[in-house]
């Protein structure tokens, strides 16, 4: 998949409104294609601590999450591929 270049703005609600209406898959899959600067933008604003509320079902948007924002950490901001 390509990398979606949405603003932090609407990203953010596009995730929020994924989540509050159960399509989890969808949301973990727009975190995944988040531009690296787009999701460095809003880690910040993440409702991280409702998703930890919400386990198990919130899993794979945790994962993605975590998985993409080690990846930014690691190989640093602009070297990051997507």
């Amino acid at each position: 998949m390509n990398a979606v270049d949405l603003t932090p703005t609407f990203a953010l609600r596009k995730l929020a409104v994924l989540f509050d209406g159960g399509k989890v898959a969808e949301c973990a899959a727009l975190v995944r294609r988040l531009t690296a600067i787009t999701l460095e933008s809003i880690l910040g604003q993440l409702p991280v601590d409702i998703l930890h509320d919400a386990l198990p079902a919130s899993l794979p948007v945790l994962e993605a999450i975590y998985v993409k924002a080690s990846f930014i950490l690691f190989f640093g901001f602009f070297s990051f591929p997507v």
